[in-house]
Protein backbone atom coordinates (compact mmCIF):
# COMPACT_ATOMS: atom_id res chain seq x y z
CA UNK A 1 0.00 0.00 0.00
CA UNK A 2 3.29 2.40 0.64
CA UNK A 3 4.02 2.09 -3.35
CA UNK A 4 0.64 3.29 -3.79
CA UNK A 5 0.80 6.19 -2.01
CA UNK A 6 3.79 7.25 -3.19
CA UNK A 7 1.95 7.16 -6.70
CA UNK A 8 -0.39 9.22 -5.69
CA UNK A 9 1.56 11.93 -4.15
CA UNK A 10 3.27 12.14 -7.31
CA UNK A 11 -0.08 12.48 -9.22
CA UNK A 12 -0.72 15.51 -6.84
CA UNK A 13 2.41 16.94 -7.16
CA UNK A 14 2.29 16.75 -10.69
CA UNK A 15 -1.39 18.50 -10.91
CA UNK A 16 0.42 20.90 -8.67
CA UNK A 17 3.10 22.23 -10.37
CA UNK A 18 1.47 22.21 -13.56
CA UNK A 19 -0.53 24.66 -12.14
CA UNK A 20 2.48 26.28 -10.92
CA UNK A 21 3.65 26.51 -14.54
CA UNK A 22 0.81 28.14 -15.77
CA UNK A 23 0.74 30.79 -12.93
CA UNK A 24 4.24 31.78 -13.39
CA UNK A 25 3.57 32.44 -17.00
CA UNK A 26 0.80 34.23 -15.74
CA UNK A 27 1.62 36.68 -13.37
CA UNK A 28 5.13 36.58 -13.77
CA UNK A 29 5.08 37.16 -17.71
CA UNK A 30 7.93 34.45 -17.64
CA UNK A 31 8.98 32.52 -20.62
CA UNK A 32 7.29 29.07 -21.26
CA UNK A 33 11.44 27.59 -21.44
CA UNK A 34 11.99 29.06 -18.43
CA UNK A 35 9.03 28.40 -16.20
CA UNK A 36 9.24 24.87 -17.59
CA UNK A 37 12.97 24.11 -16.77
CA UNK A 38 12.57 25.43 -13.10
CA UNK A 39 9.12 23.05 -13.09
CA UNK A 40 11.37 20.08 -14.67
CA UNK A 41 14.35 20.78 -11.73
CA UNK A 42 12.05 20.77 -8.86
CA UNK A 43 10.14 17.37 -10.12
CA UNK A 44 13.68 16.17 -11.12
CA UNK A 45 14.34 16.02 -7.16
CA UNK A 46 11.22 15.26 -5.81
CA UNK A 47 11.28 11.99 -8.24
CA UNK A 48 15.00 11.16 -7.09
CA UNK A 49 13.75 10.58 -3.49
CA UNK A 50 11.47 7.79 -4.93
CA UNK A 51 13.98 6.37 -6.85
CA UNK A 52 14.33 3.81 -4.70
CA UNK A 53 10.76 2.73 -4.13
CA UNK A 54 9.93 2.48 -8.09
CA UNK A 55 8.39 -0.84 -9.21
CA UNK A 56 10.36 -3.46 -10.43
CA UNK A 57 10.68 -4.90 -13.61
CA UNK A 58 8.53 -7.69 -13.04
CA UNK A 59 5.73 -5.96 -11.09
CA UNK A 60 6.13 -3.52 -14.44
CA UNK A 61 5.30 -6.60 -16.77
CA UNK A 62 2.75 -7.69 -14.43
CA UNK A 63 0.80 -4.28 -14.76
CA UNK A 64 1.61 -4.75 -18.35
CA UNK A 65 -0.21 -7.83 -18.48
CA UNK A 66 -2.70 -6.44 -16.98
CA UNK A 67 -3.96 -3.86 -18.94
CA UNK A 68 -3.09 -5.54 -22.06
CA UNK A 69 -5.56 -8.89 -20.96
CA UNK A 70 -8.30 -6.61 -19.73
CA UNK A 71 -8.51 -4.04 -23.47
CA UNK A 72 -7.93 -7.51 -25.29
CA UNK A 73 -11.15 -9.10 -23.81
CA UNK A 74 -12.98 -5.95 -24.41
CA UNK A 75 -14.89 -5.53 -27.34
CA UNK A 76 -14.59 -2.55 -30.03
CA UNK A 77 -17.45 -0.18 -29.75
CA UNK A 78 -19.94 0.05 -32.60
CA UNK A 79 -20.96 3.85 -32.29
CA UNK A 80 -20.85 5.86 -34.92
CA UNK A 81 -20.59 9.49 -36.06
CA UNK A 82 -23.48 11.00 -37.58
CA UNK A 83 -21.65 10.87 -40.86
CA UNK A 84 -21.77 6.96 -40.12
CA UNK A 85 -18.32 6.22 -39.88
CA UNK A 86 -17.28 4.08 -36.67
CA UNK A 87 -16.12 6.32 -33.74
CA UNK A 88 -13.66 3.85 -32.58
CA UNK A 89 -13.23 0.62 -34.79
CA UNK A 90 -10.32 -2.54 -35.08
CA UNK A 91 -8.97 -0.34 -38.44
CA UNK A 92 -9.05 2.88 -37.13
CA UNK A 93 -6.25 5.00 -35.42
CA UNK A 94 -7.24 3.64 -31.75
CA UNK A 95 -6.46 0.04 -33.41
CA UNK A 96 -3.37 1.66 -35.38
CA UNK A 97 -2.27 3.11 -31.31
CA UNK A 98 -3.57 0.00 -29.28
CA UNK A 99 -1.72 -2.80 -30.89
CA UNK A 100 1.81 -1.84 -31.27
CA UNK A 101 1.91 -1.79 -27.34
CA UNK A 102 0.36 -5.27 -27.87
CA UNK A 103 3.56 -6.00 -29.88
CA UNK A 104 5.84 -4.47 -27.69
CA UNK A 105 4.52 -6.69 -24.46
CA UNK A 106 4.93 -9.89 -26.54
CA UNK A 107 8.46 -8.76 -27.29
CA UNK A 108 8.99 -8.48 -23.49
CA UNK A 109 7.23 -11.44 -21.82
CA UNK A 110 7.22 -13.68 -25.13
CA UNK A 111 3.96 -14.83 -24.74
CA UNK A 112 2.34 -15.90 -27.73
CA UNK A 113 -0.91 -15.00 -27.25
CA UNK A 114 -0.26 -11.46 -27.79
CA UNK A 115 1.12 -11.83 -30.94
CA UNK A 116 -1.64 -14.10 -31.79
CA UNK A 117 -3.86 -10.99 -30.66
CA UNK A 118 -2.22 -8.58 -33.42
CA UNK A 119 -2.86 -11.38 -36.06
CA UNK A 120 -6.39 -11.75 -35.22
CA UNK A 121 -7.24 -8.44 -35.91
CA UNK A 122 -5.48 -8.05 -38.72
CA UNK A 123 -7.25 -11.34 -40.23
CA UNK A 124 -10.53 -10.08 -39.03
CA UNK A 125 -9.79 -6.38 -40.77
CA UNK A 126 -8.62 -8.35 -43.74
CA UNK A 127 -5.41 -7.11 -43.81
CA UNK A 128 -6.68 -3.90 -44.53
CA UNK A 129 -6.39 -0.09 -43.85
CA UNK A 130 -9.45 2.19 -42.74
CA UNK A 131 -11.48 3.70 -45.78
CA UNK A 132 -9.50 7.20 -46.28
CA UNK A 133 -6.44 6.89 -48.80
CA UNK A 134 -4.72 10.29 -47.06
CA UNK A 135 -6.17 10.13 -43.75
CA UNK A 136 -3.41 9.21 -41.16
CA UNK A 137 -6.09 7.80 -38.75
CA UNK A 138 -6.89 5.33 -41.44
CA UNK A 139 -3.21 4.55 -42.42
CA UNK A 140 -1.83 3.76 -38.29
CA UNK A 141 -2.87 0.32 -38.25
CA UNK A 142 -0.65 -0.72 -41.29
CA UNK A 143 2.37 -0.30 -38.59
CA UNK A 144 1.44 -3.42 -36.68
CA UNK A 145 0.82 -5.62 -39.81
CA UNK A 146 4.54 -4.52 -41.12
CA UNK A 147 5.70 -5.39 -37.34
CA UNK A 148 4.18 -8.59 -38.16
CA UNK A 149 5.29 -9.29 -41.66
CA UNK A 150 9.15 -9.11 -39.83
CA UNK A 151 7.75 -12.31 -37.59
CA UNK A 152 6.55 -14.56 -40.22
CA UNK A 153 7.10 -12.93 -43.77
CA UNK A 154 3.81 -13.49 -44.69
CA UNK A 155 3.75 -10.64 -47.14
CA UNK A 156 -0.40 -10.92 -47.05
CA UNK A 157 0.65 -8.41 -44.40
CA UNK A 158 2.21 -6.09 -46.90
CA UNK A 159 -0.11 -5.67 -49.86
CA UNK A 160 -2.21 -3.05 -47.97
CA UNK A 161 0.99 -0.85 -47.16
CA UNK A 162 2.42 -0.94 -50.57
CA UNK A 163 -0.96 -0.11 -51.96
CA UNK A 164 -1.36 3.20 -50.00
CA UNK A 165 2.08 4.44 -50.31
CA UNK A 166 2.01 4.24 -54.25
CA UNK A 167 -1.33 5.37 -54.66
CA UNK A 168 -0.38 8.40 -52.39
CA UNK A 169 2.90 8.74 -54.22
CA UNK A 170 1.22 8.45 -57.73
CA UNK A 171 -0.68 11.49 -56.92
CA UNK A 172 1.50 13.62 -54.89
CA UNK A 173 -0.04 17.16 -52.67
CA UNK A 174 2.49 19.31 -55.14
CA UNK A 175 2.01 22.92 -53.30
CA UNK A 176 0.37 21.16 -50.09
CA UNK A 177 1.33 19.69 -47.07
CA UNK A 178 0.82 15.59 -46.89
CA UNK A 179 1.04 16.01 -42.97
CA UNK A 180 -1.08 19.06 -41.62
CA UNK A 181 -1.41 17.95 -38.11
CA UNK A 182 1.53 16.72 -35.60
CA UNK A 183 -0.64 13.83 -34.43
CA UNK A 184 0.37 12.01 -37.27
CA UNK A 185 4.00 12.40 -36.66
CA UNK A 186 2.95 9.14 -35.11
CA UNK A 187 0.86 7.26 -37.43
CA UNK A 188 2.03 8.24 -40.70
CA UNK A 189 6.23 8.29 -40.94
CA UNK A 190 6.67 4.25 -39.44
CA UNK A 191 4.94 3.21 -41.84
CA UNK A 192 6.79 4.43 -44.70
CA UNK A 193 10.46 3.94 -43.15
CA UNK A 194 9.50 0.83 -42.49
CA UNK A 195 8.33 -0.33 -45.14
CA UNK A 196 11.30 0.78 -47.17
CA UNK A 197 13.82 -1.11 -44.59
CA UNK A 198 11.58 -4.26 -45.81
CA UNK A 199 11.16 -3.64 -49.49
CA UNK A 200 14.51 -2.30 -49.73
CA UNK A 201 13.45 0.75 -51.94
CA UNK A 202 14.55 4.20 -51.11
CA UNK A 203 11.97 5.36 -53.35
CA UNK A 204 10.23 5.30 -49.95
CA UNK A 205 12.51 6.72 -47.95
CA UNK A 206 12.82 9.94 -50.00
CA UNK A 207 9.22 10.48 -50.18
CA UNK A 208 8.82 10.29 -46.88
CA UNK A 209 11.72 12.47 -45.72
CA UNK A 210 10.13 14.86 -48.18
CA UNK A 211 6.62 15.48 -46.77
CA UNK A 212 8.11 14.22 -43.05
CA UNK A 213 10.58 17.72 -42.86
CA UNK A 214 7.79 19.69 -44.95
CA UNK A 215 5.55 19.37 -41.86
CA UNK A 216 8.00 20.08 -39.27
CA UNK A 217 9.08 22.94 -41.41
CA UNK A 218 5.06 24.28 -40.82
CA UNK A 219 4.25 23.30 -37.77
CA UNK A 220 7.28 23.74 -35.56
CA UNK A 221 7.61 26.97 -33.70
CA UNK A 222 11.24 27.94 -33.54
CA UNK A 223 10.88 30.03 -30.33
CA UNK A 224 9.54 27.31 -28.25
CA UNK A 225 10.52 24.23 -29.64
CA UNK A 226 7.27 22.80 -29.39
CA UNK A 227 4.55 21.76 -32.16
CA UNK A 228 1.21 23.79 -32.93
CA UNK A 229 -1.14 20.69 -32.95
CA UNK A 230 -2.38 22.23 -36.78
CA UNK A 231 -2.22 26.01 -38.29
CA UNK A 232 -5.19 26.82 -36.26
CA UNK A 233 -3.24 27.02 -33.19
CA UNK A 234 -1.42 29.45 -34.50
CA UNK A 235 -2.74 32.48 -34.22
CA UNK A 236 -4.52 31.49 -30.90
CA UNK A 237 -3.52 33.55 -28.15
CA UNK A 238 -3.70 32.31 -23.94
CA UNK A 239 -5.07 34.95 -21.36
CA UNK A 240 -1.62 36.75 -21.40
CA UNK A 241 -1.72 37.29 -24.76
CA UNK A 242 0.87 34.83 -25.69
Amino acid sequence: MNRIYHWMLLVLLDYILEKWLTSAIKLFDMSFTKANTILTLILGITLSSFAQKLPTDKEIVKQMRAVADYQLSQKWSQAKHPNGKLIMSPITWEAGAFYPGILEIYRVTKDPKYLNAVKDIAKYNNYNRGPELRNADDQAILQSYLELYEYDKNAIYLIATKATLDSIMAKPKNGALEYSWSDLLFMGPPIWTRYAKISKEIKYLDFQDKIYWEAIDNMLDTNYHLFYRDNRFKTMKSENGK
